[in-house]
């Protein structure tokens, strides 16, 4: 049977982003990225009704209207992946077409995000949180559902902090939907972990595409090495190149991860790939490693990771933590099997001497962002003896 594919407006599902008008100091980012749940919200609001300046999408270009200079100028938005810079401007582009803003201009020319982001140029607003609350109502038509997960997400500091970025907002919106439309769902099944949420979304890709694929298994585990690679080597953007190098080749099964991309050099044209979010690439990175690496060497592999400074790797060894969790991955069993108990109680033991080391090296800023993303990888791990035992620890 054919899948229904619905169809919406932009201006439908469209939330208004947070702009404010200058560069962050690194200290405010790092205060930020600290908080959770409620904190988070309540920093935002302090220093969004304070020191920041919150400007208007029609405010982006007022300093080029305003200049005279005949060599142009530019206005530039910066923000994390997934933020909503890329669908902004499609909305502004929206509304120049349809004369709602900057009639000034004859000419609108639309280039990805993707593209502009090779060039290192300074750059000056910068982009928050587009308020899930607003994406939730948007985006469920029921908004008895909208308040429902919501609430859910609200009451859950981890969710509630990557709600901010409407990318997960929409993986959060696909998984936790059907929990609160279908009543014979178990409630005591509700993801609250980034790791359960992942294995929800990774599970309807391989129920919905997986059908045409007889080595189903198998072919996850090749976009997953392919997936590990690009993180290691932080590049988002694959090539047919890249397929046939993983024994892939594009497919319905496939479109269900990788997006495709026509991309223009000169006169030729090419069709690249890319995972909707950088998160999802770490994640299916992160399961492919653990189900494929032997557990004999899964602690070198971790360690290895660990040692990066420059966070590649922070989130891939969150999603290995959360994936040693029977909570989590349960729902994947149906289609990729077991997931060896050697390797789970290997990463466990891993996480647990990682925050026995980390614990005792907390004195400076670095030092306290390790502890910190080790606590992420124990609260992913859902293991209660491990936690037990790492509150012995710290008393």
């Amino acid at each position: 049977m054919k899948e229904k594919v619905k169809v919406f407006q932009l201006l439908d599902r469209y939330a208004e982003l947070t702009i404010i008008s200058t560069v962050r100091d690194r200290t405010l980012v790092a205060r930020e990225l600290l908080a959770k749940g409620r904190d988070h919200e309540e920093w935002r609001e302090e220093h969004l009704g304070g020191e920041f300046e919150k400007i208007r999408t029609d405010q982006l270009f007022q300093n080029i209207l305003a200049s005279k200079s005949k060599s142009g100028s530019s206005s530039a938005v910066a923000g994390v992946p997934g933020i909503g810079k890329t669908t902004m401007m499609q909305k502004i582009v929206n509304d120049w077409a349809t004369g709602k803003l900057f009639q000034q201009f004859q000419f609108v020319f639309s280039f990805k995000f993707r593209d502009l982001n090779t060039i290192n140029d300074r750059v000056t607003p910068e982009g928050t949180d587009s308020g899930s609350k607003e994406y939730f109502t948007r985006y469920f038509e029921d908004q008895t559902v909208a308040a429902a997960v919501f609430k859910h997400v609200k009451e859950n500091e981890i969710l509630y902090t990557v709600s901010y970025n409407p990318s997960c907002c929409w993986i959060l919106g696909l998984t936790l939907g059907p929990y609160f439309t279908q009543t014979h769902r178990d409630p005591q099944r509700v993801p609250k972990t980034i790791t359960q949420l992942y294995c929800y979304f990774i599970y309807n890709i391989l129920k919905n595409h997986g059908r045409e694929i007889e080595n189903l298994r198998e072919v996850l585990l090749r976009v997953g090495q392919m997936a590990f690679t690009g993180v290691a080597e932080k590049n988002i953007v694959f090539t047919d190149g890249d397929l046939i190098k993983y024994n892939m080749q594009p497919s319905q099964f496939l479109s269900g991860f990788l997006m495709e991309l026509l991309e223009r050099e000169d006169s030729t044209r090419s069709v690249v790939y890319t995972f909707p979010h950088l998160t999802i690439q770490e994640f299916v990175a992160a399961l492919a490693q653990f189900l494929t690496v032997d557990p004999g060497n899964i602690v070198k592999l971790l360690s290895e990771a660990h040692s990066t400074t420059d966070g590649r790797f922070e989130i891939f060894l969150r999603f290995v933590a959360g994936l040693a969790s029977p909570w989590a991955t349960w729902i994947l069993k149906e289609f990729l099997g077991p997931f060896p108990n050697e390797t789970t109680s290997r990463v466990i033991d891993w996480v647990k001497e990682e925050f026995k080391h980390q614990i005792r090296n907390a004195e400076s800023m670095f030092g306290k962002r390790r502890l910190l993303n080790t606590m992420h990888n124990l609260f992913e791990s859902q293991n209660p003896v491990l936690a037990q035992q790492t509150r012995t620890d710290t008393d």
